[in-house]
């Protein structure tokens, strides 16, 4: 989040401030993919300089100007902007097999409703083969 790409196309969709605006991306994503709230992280990121220097945030917005500034902005913007940010990160080809890691956990469902139940019993005296 913190290149020169990301700035540009920051900008180009139009973006203000672009500074705050890349930290509200940055506090959003970490939220997302790590499953915790945006005060928590906010009160992290304050009280331990090693996250401060890692994630290269200068200066730490409270968790109400993060609300307001992503509320603030137009979803259609938002996707014109982050598809462009998100997939200029992966310079993998994608030629071939794509491989899909997928958790399964085995569960006994029975969805069909509306059965006509027949029992061994019965299905002997049809005479069936």
């Amino acid at each position: 989040m913190d290149c020169r790409e990301t700035s540009e196309i920051l900008a180009s969709c139009g973006f203000k401030n672009i500074n705050k605006q890349v930290f509200t991306f940055k506090i959003i994503f970490i939220s997302m993919f790590f499953g915790l709230d945006i005060p928590f992280i906010l009160y992290e990121l304050e009280s331990k300089e090693k996250l401060h220097k890692y994630f290269n945030i200068s200066k730490i917005l409270t968790a109400d100007q993060v609300y307001k500034n992503f509320s603030l902005q137009d979803s259609e913007k938002l996707v014109k902007a982050l598809n462009p940010i998100l997939n200029s990160k992966d310079h993998v080809k994608r030629r071939g097999k794509k491989t899909f890691i997928v958790y399964a956990t085995p569960m006994d469902l029975d969805i069909n409703f509306h059965r006509n139940k027949k029992t061994k019993e019965h299905l002997k005296s049809l005479n069936l083969k």
